[in-house]
């Protein structure tokens, strides 16, 4: 047997209540769906990475890089992307908007983003949809974001902020996306990286 046929082997038996995406089998990230019992939609994605566990943790985690920020505004124009982190947590506050194409309107994500280390050393970024007020005092001022003409926002920014995106462009609308990154080393510079999401 391959360690290509063994890796599906075991991507089969792990994931049973997940259906592979059609003409993924080949691809070098796999493609799963599945509809849970409440009739929601998940998505699944997962692949390995020629990094350390730790750096695609940092990669996910900083988001607000100028290189990736140049890249979406090149991708998205000047829409809205910062995120603004929870002193002494590990936690942080992430909006961007993204254009969709043809007439979908743009959508807006708004989302807490926290991570941890679990006990069989698997690296795991959950996000959220923000909802209510924030749980704790962010800084202030906040830092500049790329894309807003205003950056100082006080206590309840986050609604200013959100608000703020909706507005640049009126046709956008907030989307609620939740999941999870997993990201399990293989090797030292090699990991699995699993994303689900709904």
């Amino acid at each position: 047997m391959t360690l290509e046929e063994r890796y599906e082997e075991e991507v089969v038996r792990r994931d049973r209540n997940w259906s592979r995406l059609p003409g993924t089998v080949w691809e070098p990230v796999s493609y799963f769906k599945k509809v849970d019992e409440d009739s929601n939609t998940w998505g699944k994605a997962e692949g390995v990475v020629d990094a350390s566990a730790p750096d695609v943790l940092a990669w996910l985690w900083h988001s607000c890089t100028h290189e990736r920020n140049l890249e979406h505004e090149r991708d998205n124009g000047n829409l809205l992307r910062m995120e603004l982190d929870v002193p002494g947590t590990r936690s942080k506050f992430m909006v961007y908007t993204m254009k969709m194409p043809g007439a979908i309107s743009n959508r807006v994500f708004a989302n807490w983003w926290t991570w941890a280390k679990e006990q069989n050393g698997d690296l795991v970024a959950a996000f959220t949809p923000h909802e209510g007020e924030l749980p704790h005092p962010l800084p202030y001022p906040y830092p500049a974001p790329l894309t807003l003409e205003r950056a100082d926002f006080g206590l309840g920014a986050e609604k200013e902020i959100v608000d703020a995106a909706l507005e640049a462009t009126k046709s956008s609308v907030v989307a609620k996306l939740r999941g999870f990154y997993r990201i399990k080393t293989l090797a030292p510079n090699v990991c699995r990286v699993t994303l689900v999401a709904q």
